[in-house]
């Protein structure tokens, strides 16, 4: 950091400075700026050589001794005595003028409050993923109910780094636009040393024998811009490969493809070749590995009776090369039977083991996939939900929730569904005017990708761009029927409804408000929620 910098870092941590020395300070914070030597005694103060010389050398150890100390006191430090410790913390003057709400962020946030900031700061729970820093975390605000105050800003305290690879920009402008101003506290220096480091890899870490497997990581190569930087990829076992590049800003992005072949658990380690000059050389490599399986995805479906949307789910788990129809189980427990058959074509019921925690001998053992459709409660008691709370939060497997007109979730009163919702207040919506008939493209109400869902690859229908992908989505044909609510503080919204009549203008809190897929990561799984029941209409325009 440069001298300047650590100047108003002291000043503002009121390690020095007071009304009385505020304009001399200034001065100093000026010349600094300039990369001059400040006049520490004024011609005004002491017309004594000697005085003035001594003076000088006090101050300026005075100073340097602050300094020192500064160096010594870590960016989240900093930030917990700006909020609470200053002369005049921050948190208190906010509370005097508005609600706020307290966020903890590194790849997801947390909600904190004056008893777990501490903690937080102490010990960052492992669920924010706390190597990771991602600037969306910080500008998404988690209060959106009804009974909620408008957002009238957000402060957000940060070093800047962002290595998540999200559009924090395009996330700001929309706080923008709903007149909610971003305030940013730079926690750091604005000089980067000149350094190359491995900041951030993002690979499969599960993956089948056939799947093309990528690399990519962000390099930090502050200091370097413009020359040869090389990295090297080297797997446990076998020949090391190696690239080069020539950075023309502070951070890079190289990619390698992963061409294992034999099924099982692989190491590598990334490094970026050390260089004269540099910072340190202790981040210069990081190690990772991924899992190669063969296998097919194991997959439940659970439905109340076989609807269009089952039916469409069911043939495309069919045709999908990872899953086939071997590998697809269904129940759906209300069907016809004239008795020419010995029994249904599907099963009518899950056999439910009698401990709800008894999972290995559940029928969510096995799968690796769960889709709940539209099940009556009675066909779901409170143990079928226990047992689908541990397969997802123990054992790492992924259900998905789709809405239905008849009973889910609307009709249900369990704590457990509760907490593996993602969103909260369902209310039903359906479409009963003009919009509800004529053109499919016309008809209904129409899905809008959030940022987040723009980057999910199962809502890219056209990979090559973006632009061409949200046009696809603006012509599939609508909905007349769905169920929304507002997404849970932890949960992302990949794609809201849009209702019409706020075109260009359609907020954060329009986002969180009408979260039609939402997903949220719970324990070791994850739980997506589908809010309407026509996803099949889709084959009209894909």
């Amino acid at each position: 950091a440069t001298k300047a910098e650590k100047l108003r870092w002291a000043r503002a941590l009121g390690l020095i400075g007071n009304s009385e020395n505020s304009s001399r300070l200034d001065q100093w914070q000026a010349a600094f700026s300039k990369g001059e030597e400040p006049v520490w005694v004024t011609p005004n103060e002491t017309s004594d050589p000697e005085r003035r010389q001594v003076l000088a050398k006090s101050r300026k150890d005075q100073l340097e001794g602050i300094f020192a100390e500064l160096d010594k006191i870590p960016r989240k430090e900093i930030a917990r005595r700006l909020l609470t410790e200053v002369g005049e913390p921050l948190l208190p003057r906010l509370a005097d003028i508005s609600n706020v709400e307290l966020l903890v962020f590194g790849g997801k946030s947390e909600t904190a409050d004056d008893e777990t900031l501490e903690k937080f700061l102490d010990q960052p729970p492992k669920s924010i993923l706390p190597e990771i820093s991602d600037l969306t975390q910080g500008l998404s605000p988690t209060a959106s109910n009804e009974s909620s105050a408008p957002l009238m800003g957000v402060v957000l305290l940060t070093d800047g780094r962002d290595n998540a690879g999200r559009d924090a920009t395009r996330l700001a402008s929309r706080l923008g636009n709903a007149r909610a101003p971003v305030f940013p506290i730079l926690l750091g220096s604005e000089y980067r040393p000149k350094d190359l480091a491995v900041a951030h890899l993002d690979f499969p870490q599960l993956s089948f024998k056939k799947d093309t497997r990528i690399l990519t990581a962000v390099l930090n190569t502050a200091g370097f811009e413009g020359k040869v930087v090389t990295v090297v990829l080297q797997p446990s076992e076998g020949e090391p490969i190696t690239k080069t590049l020539t950075p023309d800003q502070a951070e890079a992005v190289v990619t390698f493809e992963l061409k294992e072949e034999e099924i099982g658990r692989h190491e590598y380690t990334l490094t970026v070749e050390p260089q004269e000059g540099e910072t340190r050389r202790d981040n210069n490599s990081r190690r990772f590995a991924l899992t190669i399986v063969d296998d097919k995805v194991q997959v439940l479906l659970c439905e109340g009776e076989a609807r269009w949307e089952f039916r469409f789910i069911t043939n495309a788990l069919y045709r999908d090369e990872g899953v086939g129809r071997e590998n697809v189980k269904e129940v759906v427990f209300h069907q016809p039977y004239i008795g020419i058959l010995n029994d249904t074509w599907f099963p009518r019921t899950l056999n439910l083991p009698a401990d709800p925690s008894d999972l290995a001998n559940s029928p969510f053992a096995e799968p690796d996939l769960i889709v709940i459709g539209d099940v009556a409660s009675e066909d779901m008691p409170e143990s079928a939900w226990q047992l689908l709370e541990r397969f997802v939060a123990e054992n790492g497997g992924t259900l998905v929730l789709v809405a239905g007109k008849n009973d889910f979730p609307l009709y249900h009163n369990s704590p457990t569904l509760e907490r593996l919702l993602p969103i909260t207040n369902p209310r039903p919506i359906e479409i009963t005017n003009h919009l509800s008939a004529g053109d499919p493209t016309e008809r209904g109400f129409h899905l809008r990708l959030t940022p987040d869902g723009e980057r999910e690859s199962m809502l890219q229908f056209d990979t090559s761009s973006r632009i061409d992908n949200a046009k696809i989505w603006q012509n599939l044909p609508g909905h007349v029927w769905g169920i929304f609510g507002e997404v849970k503080p932890n949960a992302t919204v990949l794609a809201s409804a849009d209702l019409g009549g706020n075109a260009g203008d359609f907020s954060l809190r329009d986002e969180r408000k009408n979260g039609v897929i939402v997903h949220q990561y719970l324990g070791t799984g994850q739980v997506l929620w589908l809010g309407i029941d026509s996803t099949w209409r889709w084959r009209h325009r894909v």
